[in-house]
């Protein structure tokens, strides 16, 4: 019995893999959204936005901090100063259903994460939504982004550090350009393998392993 707690233990601990990580976001995103918007509204109020949570609980609650109303409006100001108030919107809080409306509207989604190395690892649970709605990402992050492969291999985005500003400029004039002669859109390849079900299974077979090892 103690041997099979301890291949349990080593298990756990190897759930930083890939596969894990990805099965462990994908269902946070599932409790997350079969929450109600009032449960939303009571976990944001009592403990801070969902996405910087997630960010947390992944990496142990040591390096991550919670966005604090104070930040909102340190990058509002900045988004004033540099005359950029008529291209942004803040819709404030909105329920689940109108974000995966809004989503599939949108020319181009938007995904951020922390650039360090701590974070390299970290998937966010947003990213299965973007990949489903049709749109493209453009994502902008650390450098070996876990985040990366999955858009290459899907096609669904593109990832750009936070250094590379031309490339950062050179793909927005692209993805304009494209919207402009309504090519805008993706063709989103072997998604299905990041479903709640893949991944699970894909999380059961790597226990069984280190089970039967």
């Amino acid at each position: 019995m103690n041997t099979n707690i301890n291949k349990i233990a080593e298990a756990a601990v190897r759930l930083t893999s890939r596969a894990a990580n990805l099965a462990v976001m994908q269902a946070l995103t599932d409790s997350w959204n079969a929450l109600t918007d009032q449960q939303r509204a009571d976990f944001t109020s009592n403990v801070g936005d969902y996405n910087t949570v997630t960010v947390a609980i992944s990496m142990g609650g040591t390096s991550a901090r919670l966005v604090t109303d104070e930040w909102h409006e340190e990058i509002e100001e900045d988004i004033r100063h540099n005359g950029l108030t008529h291209y942004y919107i803040n819709k404030g809080y909105i329920s689940h259903q109108e974000a995966i409306g809004l989503q599939k509207q949108s020319q181009v989604l938007l995904l951020i994460e922390i650039d360090s190395e701590e974070t390299q690892g970290i998937i966010p649970g947003k990213l299965f939504e973007y990949m489903i709605s049709g749109r493209p990402i453009l994502a902008i992050g650390p450098h070996n982004w876990d985040v990366t492969p999955i858009l290459t291999e899907t096609q669904t985005g593109t990832f750009v550090r936070y250094t590379d500003a031309s490339q950062m400029k050179a793909k927005i004039l692209e993805f304009y350009h494209q919207f402009l002669h309504k090519t805008l859109k993706t063709n989103p390849k072997k998604v299905e393998q990041y479903s709640r079900k893949a991944l699970t299974q894909r999380l059961a077979k790597c226990i069984e392993n280190n089970l039967s090892s």
